[in-house]
This record gives C-alpha cells, structure tokens and sequence, in this order.
C-alpha cells in the first residue's frame, strides 16, 4: 500500500463538516467514496490536518489515504476528482507521503483566513464565503472586505471564529481595544466575544517539515 498525501480545496456550505456524521453528508465521506472506487470497493480511511465544522471552506486542506501502488499522481487525482463529482471537493495535488507522515500529526501550521464584508447591501459574488456585516468597522481593509488571518500548529474548537466575533464588538465601537487583551489573559472563552457564522473561514494551508509537493506537481491543470 502506498500513503498518498492530497491537497484539497472545497466549499464547505452543502456539507455537516469534514468528519462523518449520521446527519448530513461529509465532505470526509464524498473523498472515501470515491476512494472506494479506486480500491475495488473496498472502504478507505482518511486523515486529515483540520477537521472544519459544517459550512467553513478550505483552500488548502490536507488529507491523507492509503491505495494499492499503481498510481501516478496526475492519474490519481483526476481518478478521485471524478467519481467526487458533482460535489463542489477537488484534490488539487497528490503526492506519496514520507516515511512516518502523518497528515494531522506532521503538521507543523495551520493557516486560516476570516473574511467580513462591512458595507449595507448584502453579498451577491460572495454569498456564504464571507460575514456580512451590515455596518462600517472600525479596522483596516481592502474597499468592502476585511480579513483576518491567523496561523498556529494548532487552535482551539471555533478558535479562529471567536477572534473574529470578539473584534467585530471592538470594530463596531461596542468594546475598547483593551477589552480584547483582558478577554486572552482571562483564558476564559465566556470573556470572549461572540462565535462568528461559518461563512467566512476558510483553511487556506497547511504547512509540514517535509516539501510534500514537487515542482512537477505546481501546475494543477495537468
């Protein structure tokens, strides 16, 4: 058997989440689906570097599976991204994972993104991949879109979306700017602002020791 490492892209808003679940589709189900087909239909087991809750997107996921040697990397990713269709999950790259690797225990970063849209008419282009807000705040931007990023080895449940929530009350003249230094010295989430909406999180990248991805692999269009 061969552990292949795959880098994966999907939007996160028709599905309960990566991990399976018994009420709704995963987006970890559609992978080993049609992993499955690749395996005789034989049932494969995934990995993953993050596990996203329901409606949280991801552009740069990491998941790991095991298959029979045999398989090219170009062939095995339009292999899966074929029998994934119509669900909006696409591997991107495919490489053989080193000796020992581990897609979540390997990782050495996390990278997440965070996207409000300030401005008073909703979302059309980017409807369920941001937060729409519908008042100005207070915080640096690019025109109607604030982001926030933030990148760690790892983070706490809804981590990334209680930063965003907590500094929406700063952005909106509701909570000094101190408050926010007093809330992480607390180490008390009920200190916290509120959970942001899924809709505008996305993993952008997970990063490892080993160069999973060769220079052959760069372009995705082959």
């Amino acid at each position: 058997m061969i552990r292949w490492a795959l880098l994966i892209e999907y939007d996160g808003a028709p599905f309960v989440g990566w991990q399976t679940q018994q009420n709704g589709l995963s987006i970890q189900q559609v992978l080993e689906d049609a992993a499955a087909r690749l395996n005789g239909g034989e049932k494969v087991a995934s990995i993953v570097a993050g596990r996203t809750d329901a409606g949280v997107h991801a552009a740069g996921q990491v998941a790991q599976i095991d298959l029979p040697d045999g398989w090219t990397e170009d062939k095995l990713r339009d292999a899966l991204n074929f029998h994934m269709k119509p669900h909006p999950v696409v591997v991107l790259r495919a490489a053989p994972a080193p000796d020992g690797w581990n897609a979540r225990f390997s990782a050495v970063a996390r990278h997440y993104r965070y996207r409000i849209l300030d401005r008073r008419a909703r979302p059309a282009l980017d409807q369920g991949r941001v937060w729409h807000v519908p008042h100005r705040l207070d915080v640096r931007r690019a025109d109607d879109i604030i982001e926030i990023t933030a990148e760690a080895r790892s983070f706490l449940h809804h981590q990334v979306r209680n930063i965003a929530g907590t500094l929406k009350l700063v952005g909106i003249g509701q909570w000094p700017e101190a408050r926010v230094a007093a809330a992480l010295e607390a180490r008390d989430r009920s200190a916290a602002g509120p959970t942001a909406p899924p809709d505008g999180l996305c993993l952008m990248g997970v990063r490892y020791q080993d160069d999973l991805w060769s220079e052959s692999q760069l372009d995705t269009n082959t």
